[in-house]
């Protein structure tokens, strides 16, 4: 049986209310909130190829997607995507830009963020035990259909693509 997801991308707008009204705040505390970098250069864009199973989405070991994590207590989304993209790539961020937020099947919100980074000496390697493996990956490759991507991974690097942010 294929399982259905569904993507939604949250109006800036809308964003601002869940954050600024009180009755909708509550509502943007209980859903689980990560977030996600897509870093392109040269047409390629960095992908990390996970290592585990994940419970929640019911995928397989081996799905790529950019790097990405889950929000800590009292971290802003910037500061995930800086943690996260040095965790999972041994790179630290030089630049970052909102780019925007989605609803994942209306349980959880991820902020998408666009970077740049500066790889360190060591060259491209994870420091996280869940990540297999680390590399730059045409964005063609990528969209083509031949990759075992993690859930909405296509759809948003389409939608960065779309917007003219596919030739940093």
């Amino acid at each position: 049986m294929e399982r259905r997801f569904e993507i939604e991308k949250i109006e800036i707008s809308n964003l601002y209310s869940l954050i600024t009204n009180p009755l909708r705040r509550d509502t943007l505390a209980r859903k689980q909130q990560g977030v996600g970098v897509v870093i392109i250069s040269d047409r390629k864009i960095l992908m990390v190829q996970e290592n585990r199973k994940d419970k929640k989405y019911g995928t397989e070991v081996d799905m790529w997607s950019f790097p990405a994590g889950t929000m800590e207590k009292e971290e802003s989304p910037a500061d995930t995507a800086m943690r996260e993209v040095l965790e999972e790539t041994n790179s630290r961020i030089t630049s970052l830009e909102y780019f925007g937020s989605y609803f994942y099947t209306n349980q959880a919100i991820g902020h998408i963020y666009l970077g740049n980074i500066d790889p360190e000496p060591d060259g491209l390697k994870s420091n996280d035990s869940d990540i297999k493996n680390v590399k730059w990956i045409p964005i063609e490759r990528m969209l083509n259909g031949e990759m075992n991507l993690r859930p909405f991974v296509k759809e948003i690097v389409m939608d960065v693509t779309l917007n003219g942010h596919d030739s940093k």
